[in-house]
């Protein structure tokens, strides 16, 4: 693995284990510290390893939905060695593609936007659904949370192409829910997302920006609904709770939980479509203890690194609430699972 590939999946595991978020009672996210620790105890790493080859086997012997799915389906998406080197990385030949792919020009997503159709009738447009394996990839995350570098940052940044490749096919439409003026790149952008059905049962909904002027697109997050869920299923949670006994929002938990079993200890958050069209987040500590739980105010998520960590170096524009920063969860009201 060379030094470039190894620079994109630093950015990986920035993405996988540095952003969690804080929701406050008052339903605003708030950003909490994002130093996210990883053990580097051997028996950890170990136990990574040895839980790689157990979910490759439980996965192929049966087939995994939603409703059966545990701990040992969840496949970890790199392992590291006692000194935190990385040893596995599950999308190591995806890389390889996405990084030569990088000259290339991207699709004109604006052309595939349809905001009428229903969300059904657009997913037989899909050539197939997302596997169990790539659906944890993509069941939570922020991606390309770092903002604070001058404007080159962005070559460093994941495109749409790179969820392509993760999933084995093309996007082939989109939905539109906003846009705004992006100082950092001095470019129009509009806020898009996309869904994708999962073998295992559900939606998957994928947001990024996309700039029409210059067909730039850089993925913002990745969320997966297995089933519909109501207020009544989230209304009882509460901070200090344990993330292993919320077993009526099962399977949105086991990846954290997963994480934190193979030791990536880390403050994440899950954001929960409600049947009401409401969205909600839950966070959790380093322990797996719920810290928050509450509606997310204008579907947004603040970006979790503040300005005032970096300083105010150059190249800086905005902060963690500008609109080019913010993680926007908005989807389309007929878009909401179902009741």
């Amino acid at each position: 693995m060379n030094s470039k590939q190894m620079r994109w999946i630093s950015y990986i595991i920035l993405a996988a284990m540095l952003l969690p978020l804080l929701v406050a009672c008052s339903g605003r996210a708030e950003e909490v510290s994002t130093a996210t620790e990883v053990s580097s105890s051997s028996a950890q790493s170990a136990s990574a390893m040895q839980s790689m080859s157990a979910s490759s086997s439980a996965s192929q012997s049966k087939s995994v939905t939603y409703s059966n799915a545990t701990i040992e389906d969840v496949q970890p998406l790199f392992v590291l060695d006692e000194n935190g080197n990385l040893t596995e990385y599950m999308y190591e030949k995806q890389m390889e593609e996405y990084i030569a792919e990088l000259h290339l020009p991207e699709p004109d997503y604006l052309q595939m936007v349809n905001n009428e159709i229903p969300l059904q009738e657009l997913l037989k447009k899909n050539p197939r659904k997302v596997s169990a394996e790539n659906t944890w990839s993509l069941s939570s995350g922020l991606v390309n949370s770092v903002w604070y570098k001058d404007i080159d940052a962005y070559e460093n940044n994941y495109s749409v192409n790179w969820i392509a490749k993760v999933i084995g096919f093309d996007i082939t439409f989109t939905r539109t829910v906003g846009e705004f003026y992006d100082e950092q790149r001095n470019e129009q952008a509009m806020r898009m997302y996309t869904v994708f059905e999962s073998e295992m049962g559900g939606y998957i909904y994928c947001f990024f920006n996309y700039y029409p002027e210059s067909q730039y697109t850089l993925v913002r997050g990745t969320t997966y609904q297995p089933f519909a869920v109501s207020y009544d299923d989230v209304c009882t949670i509460e901070k200090g709770d344990d993330i292993k006994d919320l077993t009526q929002i099962e399977p949105f938990t086991l990846k954290i939980q997963r994480n934190l079993e193979d030791g990536m200890q880390g403050l994440y958050q899950i954001v929960i479509y409600l049947t009401n069209e409401k969205t909600h987040a839950i966070s959790f500590d380093m322990e797996g203890k719920v810290q928050a739980s509450s509606e997310l105010e204008d579907n947004i998520v603040r970006n979790p690194w503040p300005a005032e960590y970096y300083g105010g170096g150059d190249g800086i524009v905005g902060d963690e609430f500008s609109p080019w920063n913010i993680y926007d969860f908005t989807i389309l009201p007929q878009d909401y699972p179902p009741a």
